[in-house]
């Protein structure tokens, strides 16, 4: 009984230094995401641009990457942006597209170091 409690706690220990560390590779791979987006995002006045962000969401294990640029009238246009065949200019998903498998990349190493660092 006694190791399975300070097994338990051993685990937990771990798991919080994990998830802390993927916690940090995911807002950098927010951040990166953020980055090309604003890069690939066409500018007429630069107010889309601007307002391409990260919100973290589930304590930093989730992030929504936003465009959330409205019209003079009120109405958010980053969709038809990227949405709309007679704009066609896409610039969220291919960020997205082209830094997924480089994120979850990171984020195994992140862990597979974690792991290792505590075996020692």
């Amino acid at each position: 009984m006694k190791n399975d409690r300070l097994n338990k706690q051993l685990f937990q220990q771990l798991s919080d230094k994990i998830i802390a560390e993927v916690k940090k590779e995911l807002e950098r791979g927010a951040n990166k995401i953020v980055t090309d987006a604003k890069q690939k995002c066409p500018v007429k006045t630069g107010n889309l641009r601007d307002s391409i962000h990260a919100e973290s969401k589930n304590d930093g294990l989730k992030y929504n990457i936003v465009a959330d640029a409205k019209s003079t009238s009120g109405a958010y246009y980053g969709r038809i942006v990227e949405f709309s065949p007679k704009i066609n200019k896409p610039y969220l998903y291919p960020s997205m597209d082209a830094n997924k498998k480089p994120i979850l990349d990171s984020i195994a190493k992140v862990i597979e170091k974690a792991c290792e660092k505590e075996k020692k």
